[in-house]
């Protein structure tokens, strides 16, 4: 899905929602980190990125920029605080989490109050 003209239209879904130049996305499964890129240069947000596949974060960490936003993790248990991101994104993933309500509960629980999930 990281091909232009499909992220464009998912980008473009999501702007209606999207507060440019403020806040924090967090792309959940974010593969090799062509969204965590595409959503900070569209929107002007603080983009990250996990990713379970060790092999596409090494990918991820080989472009530029993306060294330090894109982590190896499980978004079945996901590090970090409560209440953190504005924004998260679950594209093409939940097929792929061995138990997606978990998966489901983690992003809820990152998310600040009254944060967006685009699924």
């Amino acid at each position: 899905t990281a091909v232009p003209r499909a992220m464009a239209k998912r980008l473009r879904a999501m702007a209606p929602y999207i507060v440019a130049g403020q806040g924090r996305f967090l792309d959940c499964g974010c593969g090799a980190g062509a969204y965590v890129t595409a959503v900070a240069d569209w929107f002007r947000l603080e983009t990250h990125g996990v990713e379970h596949d060790l092999q596409k974060v090494e990918q991820a960490w080989a472009k530029r920029g993306l060294r330090d936003r894109v982590v190896q993790g499980d978004l079945q248990a996901l590090e970090g605080a409560d209440d953190t991101w504005d924004y998260a994104l679950l594209n093409e993933v939940l097929e792929h989490v061995p138990d997606d309500r978990a998966a489901l509960a983690e992003v809820y629980r990152v998310l600040k109050p009254g944060g967006m999930l685009f699924i």
